[in-house]
């Protein structure tokens, strides 16, 4: 998903995009650990969805600060329906 809105896609741009997913994936994985973590918890959601939106807009990867807060809902949405894949 973040390959696809990179700007330019030399090898430095990948590289970043790459690291940075490796962190969100991270970020993401703390969902699956928390019970109840898409039915019941709204500040822990929004707590995620924050920093996964300030990991993407401090990213420097030219082309996704700009759209980070779409990425974020987008990611997130991904989460929930693959949380059995985040375990």
């Amino acid at each position: 998903m973040l390959k696809v809105n990179l700007i330019t896609e030399n090898e430095t741009e990948i590289y970043k995009a790459k690291e940075l997913t490796h962190t969100l994936i991270l970020i993401l994985k703390e969902t699956a650990q928390i019970n109840n973590f898409w039915t019941d918890k709204k500040a822990e959601q929004k707590n995620i969805a924050g920093r996964i939106e300030d990991e993407i807009r401090y990213s420097r990867i030219e082309g996704l600060p700009a759209r980070a807060a779409e990425l974020t809902t987008e990611l997130m949405r991904l989460a929930k329906n693959r949380e059995e894949n985040l375990k």
